[in-house]
């Protein structure tokens, strides 16, 4: 069965790795850290945090600066804003000039996923390490082919290694593979980091549209199948929210973060629905009364919807309140 081209899933990698929205005057840097930094609820820590690594990273802070932020953190949404921020920079790959400054960054990536200074920094480069490693597949350099990296997958000593890996063949494995090619893969294979790129790589041929292109409702009912893989409900769900946007309404999509049965739709169904509510009318006020509802009740995916629209608030307009 032919598959469309491997550059077409490139783009949509690298759309994935750059696509911010527009920087914005908004609120300082100051006083984003203080809310990602106290005790108000985790909801809004977690939206003072997203829109940080924003601000961060529309203000070039150095890598050096955000490593001693990451270490002075308080709170884990305040390293979470860090690491963000410090993915972004190492993900730079337009400073990036030749094959060969490519494959010189890349090992030191690697080299920082081993022994970075601080978990931060491994992890944040492990996060970045994933576009190389696809990047020079792409290109055919040597080492690099699919095969070399589902064994680096399977067989890196380091889980930082592994993860970069399983995100390259993510965008790798839909050139390669059928959506059925991809289920059997999920089924026969014992390892993890195999099984969570080749989940990857199904959710991209669903929401692509790529063979066999299954409906909406057939996402649906295949995230919230509790028989099925949970991997293959997670590719499912992920390609429903992708979906979703505009053929789901927001009243439904809220209903499905709420109450679906799986975390898969449910979180499928949140992705949907922040967008949703990061596009509507709803004021910064009227979004921290529904994180501030939401707390202590609400499944995880619910919550984040309501924090990622309450981010984009932030960042554009600055925090109505105060960190403490």
């Amino acid at each position: 069965m032919p598959t469309r081209p491997k550059y077409l899933v490139f783009i949509v990698s690298l759309f994935l790795f750059f696509t911010w929205t527009s920087p914005a005057i908004g609120s300082s840097i100051d006083k984003l850290e203080n809310l990602s930094d106290s005790d108000f609820i985790p909801e809004v820590r977690r939206a003072a945090s997203r829109a940080l690594a924003r601000k961060y990273i529309d203000q070039k802070i150095p890598a050096t600066e955000l490593t001693q932020k990451a270490e002075n953190a308080g709170t884990v949404q305040l390293r979470e804003a860090v690491i963000e921020a410090l993915t972004r920079r190492y993900k730079d790959a337009k400073r990036v000039g030749s094959l060969e400054e490519a494959l010189k960054k890349a090992n030191e990536l690697e080299e920082k996923v081993k022994v970075g200074e601080i978990p931060a920094v491994r992890e944040a480069a492990s996060s970045a390490l994933g576009l190389y490693y696809l990047a020079f597949n792409l290109h055919d350099v040597e080492g690099y082919s699919m095969g070399e990296l589902e064994n680096k997958a399977i067989e890196a000593k380091d889980s930082g290694l592994k993860k970069a890996a399983a995100t390259s063949l993510e965008f790798v494995y839909p050139n390669h593979y059928t959506a059925k090619g991809l289920i059997d893969l999920i089924n026969s294979t014992s390892h993890k980091w195999i099984k969570r790129g080749s989940a990857g790589g199904l959710a991209i041929r669903y929401y692509s549209e790529m063979s066999p292109n299954p409906k909406l409702e057939t996402l649906r009912e295949m995230a919230s199948d509790e028989n099925e893989s949970r991997f293959i409900r997670e590719a499912a769900g992920r390609a429903f929210g992708k979906l979703a946007l505009d053929q789901v309404n927001s009243e439904q999509l809220e209903e499905l973060a709420l109450s679906g049965n799986t975390e898969e739709i449910r979180e499928g169904a949140a992705e949907a629905w922040s967008r949703k509510l990061t596009r509507s009318e709803k004021t910064q006020e009227e979004l921290l009364r529904m994180a501030s509802a939401a707390t202590g009740f609400a499944p995880p995916a619910y919550r984040s919807a309501i924090t990622t629209a309450l981010a984009d608030r932030m960042y554009k307009t600055g925090p109505s309140i105060q960190g403490g």
